[in-house]
């Protein structure tokens, strides 16, 4: 749920926006520190941040940043800053919390370009799982469609479509993933890839829930109710849809929230890899992959660049519990 208000108000809880560089902070700043206690009284005060000052090491050559105690910043809340959408379409420049210019605050610090990571971690989990979310919409709707279709008709249909299927399984899916993508051009429009990602999710996943829809439905038709609606006349659109697909919703369900967190791992591997969503969008596979160019040492130096992959982590594993909790209630006998 956590993740979800993230990705639901990113552009309100990020204090920037995914592209928003600051030149002053650039060569990967430290994570700001939150002060609590008043320096002048001790006493405790409300949350603030000191300004930096930027120095050059001369035996390291690195750029190091230094707290200014003169210069104090209090975190505010719905403070105004850069322009943003939310929900894709009412325009706002309210924030959640930051800090007036020109203090500013990096909770996990920033890239090489000056830019928030905890800003860019929001709004990649905005495009991650709704990227993840689509493509599994995609292959449920095929899924559902086609395997119900093919278990009611049955005959050459049903052949044919179970063929088809035991092909595309034949068939490495990491291969085939990458092979469909290799397809697109490299310099294609980044909003592009990113639906070109969902259909090739969908279009690769499909397969396994039509499959066990199939066998379901071939169960189900003949049942007795479904038996009486043949009798009354009842087609066999309305029969299929309205009469023996609402039967498998637990399945349904549970099928979908054991494949959000697949299809985000596979969407943040192929970002990770340069071949999915590129600047100026972003997700958490991207983020790992410009973490990934810095490098052992740099990473040794700036371990705050991976937060991204705790993220990725956390929320693959939140999936999958919840789909084995929601497989747990609708199928207590299941081991």
């Amino acid at each position: 749920m956590f993740v979800g208000l993230l990705a639901l108000f990113a552009g309100f809880i990020a204090p920037y926006g995914p592209d928003d560089y600051d030149k002053p902070y650039t060569n990967q700043m430290q994570p700001t520190t939150v002060h609590f206690i008043d320096p002048e009284t001790g006493d405790l005060s409300w949350p603030f941040v000191y300004g930096y000052t930027r120095s050059f090491d001369r035996n390291t050559f690195a750029i190091e940043y230094h707290p200014n105690k003169k210069e104090t910043y209090p975190i505010e809340f719905f403070v105004k800053g850069s322009e943003y959408h939310l929900f894709g379409f009412i325009p706002m420049d309210r924030h959640l919390f930051g800090v007036k210019s020109p203090g500013k605050v990096f909770i996990f610090g920033c890239d090489r370009y000056g830019r928030d990571i905890f800003s860019r971690i929001v709004w990649g989990a905005q495009i991650s799982l709704t990227l993840a979310l689509m493509a599994t919409l995609v292959s449920l709707l095929l899924g559902c469609v086609i395997g119900g279709i093919a278990g009611y008709v049955g005959g050459w249909l049903d052949n044919l479509v179970m063929r088809f299927i035991e092909v595309i399984y034949a068939i490495p899916t990491l291969f085939l993933l990458l092979a469909l993508r290799s397809l697109l051009p490299m310099d294609l429009d980044p909003l592009h890839v990113m639906y070109a990602m969902v259909l090739i999710l969908g279009l690769l996943g499909w397969g396994g829930l039509a499959r066990v829809v199939r066998g379901s439905v071939l169960s189900l038709k003949t049942k007795d109710h479904v038996q009486a609606a043949k009798v009354l006349g009842f087609s066999r659109r309305r029969i299929l849809f309205l009469h023996i697909l609402p039967e498998l919703y637990g399945f349904i369900l549970v099928t979908v929230t054991l494949a959000i967190p697949a299809n985000l791992l596979i969407t943040s591997f192929l970002s990770f890899l340069g071949l999915g969503v590129n600047d100026p969008y972003v997700d958490w596979g991207l983020l790992l992959n410009n973490a990934q160019t810095a490098g052992a040492t740099g990473i040794a130096q700036m371990p705050w660049i991976l937060i991204p992959g705790i993220f990725l982590i956390v929320t693959v594993v939140a999936f999958n519990l919840l789909g084995d909790g929601v497989r747990d209630v609708l199928d207590p006998k299941q081991e």
